[in-house]
This record gives C-alpha cells, sequence and structure tokens, in this order.
C-alpha cells in the first residue's frame, strides 16, 4: 500500500501517517493473487453479517469507551470555559 504522508505543523515536518491494521487491509484489499483469493472469499463476509458491526457498536459502547470521550467532553469544557 502507498504510505500516508502529512505535515505536522507542531514538529514542522512530513511524517508518515500509521495506519492500524494495514496487514489485513493489504489482505482484502491488496493486487496479489492471495489478497485477491481472500477479498473473494471474505470481503463478503465481513460486508454481509451484521453480527460483526453490532460487534463493534457494542465494543463502542462499553465504559472504557465512555470514560475516554467523557474525559475528553471535560477537558474541551475547561479549555472553552478559561478561553
Amino acid at each position: 500500500m502507498k504510505e500516508i504522508i502529512y505535515y505536522d505543523r507542531v514538529k514542522k515536518k512530513e511524517e508518515e501517517e500509521k495506519v492500524y491494521g494495514l496487514h489485513f487491509l493489504e489482505l482484502l484489499y491488496g493486487k496479489g493473487v492471495l489478497s485477491r483469493l481472500f477479498s473473494f472469499f471474505l470481503r463478503p463476509f465481513f460486508a454481509g453479517v451484521p453480527l460483526l458491526s453490532h460487534l463493534y457498536g457494542y465494543i463502542q459502547k462499553t465504559r472504557p469507551v465512555e470514560l475516554k470521550s467523557n474525559l475528553s467532553y471535560k477537558i474541551l469544557r475547561s479549555i472553552l470555559q478559561n478561553f
């Protein structure tokens, strides 16, 4: 896969974006023979099975994710109040 380059304004230099699950993405969307074989069988499974979507939604609703978003909200609110 092609690397994603962005300009970091804080560090004032170009950096490469980290892509999580890169190997899995290359396996599903790559151009190799093995990638085509896996994508032919696995892509319809991931796209057509609502259980995976429900599982991801459940993970997003769990307590650690809620705490993280609440913490972000509190920090943003305090910054805006002090501004």
